[in-house]
C-alpha cells in the first residue's frame, strides 16, 4: 500500500534525538541523548481506579515506559497493544496478513494524520451523502476537497461512487480515500447490510480507495423491539454485531478506527487504530513530532479497567450500554409518535445513538433552529451534516441524553414549532423574505428588548 503514500509522508522524518535515543536503547548501551527526566522524580508510581459498581482495580504501575518520553508513546503501551490485538481478531478477523493495531489520540486526530500521510493538497476524500461534519471541517482545513457520495436506506451508494469518480477524474481530480460510518452511522442512524458492505468495497478496489472506516458505535447495538421495556437479557451484547469493512478486507486497504469515547468515556482520548503495518510506520513518526505521545495515566486507567473486568466484564458493560440506549431511544420514539405522527418519516435505528428525521413540508430545517433554541431546545438540521451544505428537510435528534420527560417535552415544542413554521408560510406575503420567528420568539424578543431598554434608561 505504500503507492497510496502522500508527497508530504515521504518527507516525514524520525526526530534524531528520538533515532539516536532508540538505536542506543537496542543495544543496551548507556544514553546521554535525549532530554529525559529521572524516574525517580515523578510524583506517583501506581494507580487504582474506583469503577462505577464500587470494585477497586488492582494497582497498575506507572513505569518509565508510562510517563516518561518514549518510542511507545506514540503508538501504544504493549500491555494495551496486545489486548487490542487479541479484541480485533475476536471480533473481525481481518483476512490479510498485514494488519497491525496501534493507539490513537481519538479517532479525529488520527483521521488527520491519515489525510496528510496518504492525500495530497486538491485531493478528493469521498464521504457518505451525510456524514460527520468535522471530517469535512478537517479535510477542507489542510486542502483536501470533500465530495458526498449519494445514499440510500443501506448506506453509499456503489454506482454513484463510479459515476463521482469518473466525473471528478473528467475535471482531472485524484480521488484518493473513502470515510465511512458502517454502523449506527451519524447523523442518518443505518447501519450498512453486508451485501452493500461487499458491493462498496469491491468498487474501492477497482477505483483504488483506501477505505477509513470510522466505527465508534459498533456496540451500540439496539433491542430491535421498541414496544416493550428493554432488560439486560434483552439486548444482544457481542453477539448481531454487523459485519466490517475490515473483517472483508483481503487487500490491507482499510484503516478500521474504534473508539473507546462511546464505550468508556470521552475523556480517555484513546482509541484503536487496525491498519496495514507499512502505512502505521509511517504515521508513527508524523506522530512522534506533532502529538508526539499519548497520555500515560490513560492509558494506564484503561489497563486497569480491562485487565479487571476480562472478557465477561467487557461484555458486561456493552450490554449496559445497550440497555441504556435502547431506553432512551424507545423514550424519544414515544415522543416522535406522540406529537409528530404525520408530520415525519424516519427509520427506527437498530445501532448508535441518533434518530434522523424527515421533517414533511419544511425544506429547511435550519429554519427552525432559532426558534427552537429561543425555548431551550436543541437539534441539528441536516444542512452542516451535507459536505455541500446543502439545504435539508432533515433534523438529527440525539437521544444519549433523553429522559423520558425531557424527550417528551422536547419533542412537543418541535411538533409547536413545526406548525407555527407551516402557518407561517402558508400565510406570508410572497415577496417576503425575512427568516421565520414564531410568536414565542417575538415574545422572547419582545422581553429581551425592554430588558435593555431598561438598562440603558438606568445607565444614562
Amino acid at each position: 500500500m505504500t503507492n497510496h503514500l502522500s508527497d508530504a509522508s515521504k518527507k516525514f522524518e524520525r526526530n534524531p534525538i528520538r533515532d539516536i535515543t532508540m538505536r542506543c536503547k537496542a543495544v543496551g548501551g548507556i544514553s546521554l541523548a535525549a532530554g529525559k527526566p529521572p524516574s525517580e522524580l515523578f510524583p506517583v508510581k501506581s494507580l487504582r481506579l474506583e469503577l462505577a459498581d464500587g470494585t477497586i482495580t488492582e494497582d497498575v504501575l506507572l513505569n518509565d515506559d508510562l510517563l516518561n518520553y518514549g518510542p511507545a508513546h506514540s503508538v501504544g503501551y504493549k500491555p494495551i497493544i496486545e489486548w487490542a490485538n487479541k479484541f480485533i481478531a475476536k471480533y473481525h478477523n481481518p483476512p490479510n496478513s498485514v494488519w497491525s493495531t496501534t493507539l490513537s489520540a481519538g479517532n479525529t486526530d488520527y483521521f488527520l494524520k491519515v489525510i496528510l500521510a496518504l492525500s495530497n493538497p486538491r485531493d478528493v476524500i469521498f464521504v457518505e451523502e451525510f456524514s460527520y461534519p468535522g471530517i469535512k471541517i478537517v479535510a477542507r482545513a489542510v486542502g483536501r476537497e470533500v465530495i458526498g457520495i449519494k445514499m440510500d436506506e443501506d448506506g453509499a451508494i456503489p454506482e454513484s461512487m463510479l459515476q463521482t469518480h469518473n466525473d471528478c477524474v473528467k475535471q482531472g481530480k485524484q480521488p484518493k480515500l473513502f470515510f465511512t460510518t458502517p454502523s449506527g452511522q451519524n447523523p442518518t442512524g443505518l447501519t450498512i447490510p453486508e451485501n452493500r458492505l461487499r458491493e462498496l468495497y469491491k468498487v474501492s478496489q477497482t477505483l483504488d480507495l483506501v477505505i477509513i472506516e470510522d466505527d465508534p458505535y459498533y456496540f451500540i447495538n439496539l433491542q430491535s423491539d421498541t414496544t416493550s421495556v428493554p432488560t439486560i437479557d434483552s439486548v444482544p451484547g457481542d453477539s448481531l454485531l454487523s459485519k466490517s469493512f475490515l473483517s472483508i478486507d483481503t487487500d490491507g486497504r482499510v484503516i478500521r478506527l474504534d473508539s473507546f469515547s462511546k464505550i468508556l468515556a470521552p475523556g480517555f482520548r484513546l482509541g484503536i487504530v487496525t491498519i496495514s503495518k507499512e502505512i502505521s510506520d509511517k504515521i508513527a513518526v508524523l506522530c512522534e513530532v506533532s502529538s508526539m505521545s499519548l497520555s500515560g495515566i490513560g492509558q494506564a486507567s484503561l489497563l486497569a479497567i480491562l485487565n479487571e473486568w476480562k472478557d465477561d466484564g467487557f461484555v458486561n458493560h456493552i450490554k449496559k450500554i445497550q440497555l441504556l440506549y435502547s431506553t432512551k431511544r424507545n423514550y424519544l420514539l414515544k415522543a416522535v409518535e406522540k406529537y409528530l405522527k404525520g408530520s415525519v418519516k424516519y427509520k427506527v435505528p437498530l445501532t448508535g445513538m441518533y434518530l434522523w428525521m424527515e421533517i414533511i413540508g419544511v425544506q429547511n430545517t435550519s429554519d427552525l433552529i432559532d426558534s427552537l433554541l429561543a425555548q431551550k431546545v436543541a437539534l441539528l438540521p441536516g444542512t452542516p451534516f451535507s459536505p455541500c451544505s446543502s439545504q435539508s428537510s432533515f433534523v438529527r435528534a440525539s437521544f444519549s441524553e433523553c429522559t423520558e420527560e425531557s424527550a417528551d417535552k422536547a419533542i412537543k415544542i418541535l411538533s409547536e414549532v413545526i406548525s407555527d413554521y407551516r402557518k407561517y408560510n402558508l400565510t406570508k406575503p410572497k415577496q417576503l423574505t425575512k427568516p421565520f420567528v414564531n410568536f414565542r420568539d417575538k415574545m422572547f424578543c419582545l422581553n429581551v428588548f425592554g430588558s435593555v431598554s431598561l438598562l440603558l434608561f438606568l445607565i444614562f
